[in-house]
Parts: structure tokens; C-alpha cells; sequence
């Protein structure tokens, strides 16, 4: 979440990446961002933002953050076999909803939107 310290929506995504995933800000070149998106059972709109790193971060999430994070490399997230759908009752109607499925977890809703983008971009700058 954007906080009045933040000048740029960047600052906000790399404070919010530090305390959620430990990664000091100094270690982190945004290099562009994605389309904002808004998630409506929060309400929240999202600015996700595309960094790099010229070291393999090391990971420690703070759990009151997150609950525990997924390390994949990207060849897993383009291997088609990780993408999947499910048909999910909301409101009474049934709905395909695409996930990625990661390491027996289901990464879907908004993440799975942002990542979607992501691997799209990047495909075709391969």
C-alpha cells in the first residue's frame, strides 16, 4: 500500500517488496512496470512493477507480510504444463479461472494476472 513516505509509486512497490520479501531496495533496479490493475474484492488498485537484481536475492519474508513464498525461475512459469485452469463457482455461475499451478501451489487471482503480462512481455523480447 502507498504510504505518505513514498514519492513515486516505484518507492511504494520497492518498500513493499523489502518488507515483504526481505530484499534490501538498494539491490533492486526497477526496469518498468505493468499494466495497473484494480482488485475488487479489496478494492485496492495495483501499480506492479518489473525490477531486477544483479545477485540471486536471498529471500526472508516477514510472515506478518506473507505467509510463505514461491521461488520459481522463469522456465517454470513458461512451461504450459504449469498453466492450467479451473472451473470455480462464484456467485452461482461457473467460471474458468486460469492459475499457474507452481510447485503444487495454485498462484491465481491478480498474481496470476501481473505474471500472465509479465511472461508475455517477455516472450516477445525473446
Amino acid at each position: 500500500m502507498y504510504e505518505d513516505t513514498d514519492l513515486t509509486l516505484a518507492d511504494t512497490a520497492l518498500r513493499e517488496t523489502m518488507e515483504e520479501t526481505g530484499i534490501p531496495v538498494h539491490e533492486i533496479k526497477i526496469i518498468g512496470h505493468l499494466t495497473p490493475l484494480n482488485i475488487p474484492v479489496s478494492n485496492t488498485d495495483v501499480f506492479p512493477y518489473v525490477g531486477v537484481s544483479q545477485n540471486k536475492p536471498i529471500f526472508k519474508h516477514d510472515p506478518s507480510e506473507v505467509e510463505y513464498l514461491i521461488e520459481a525461475g522463469i522456465d517454470e512459469l513458461l512451461d504450459p504444463a504449469n498453466q492450467k485452469h479451473e472451473i470455480l463457482s462464484i456467485a452461482g455461475n461457473d467460471i474458468e479461472v486460469p492459475y499457474f499451478d507452481i510447485q503444487n501451489n495454485h498462484i491465481w487471482g491478480a498474481t496470476a494476472m501481473i505474471l500472465s503480462e509479465f511472461l508475455e512481455i517477455f516472450r516477445r523480447t525473446m
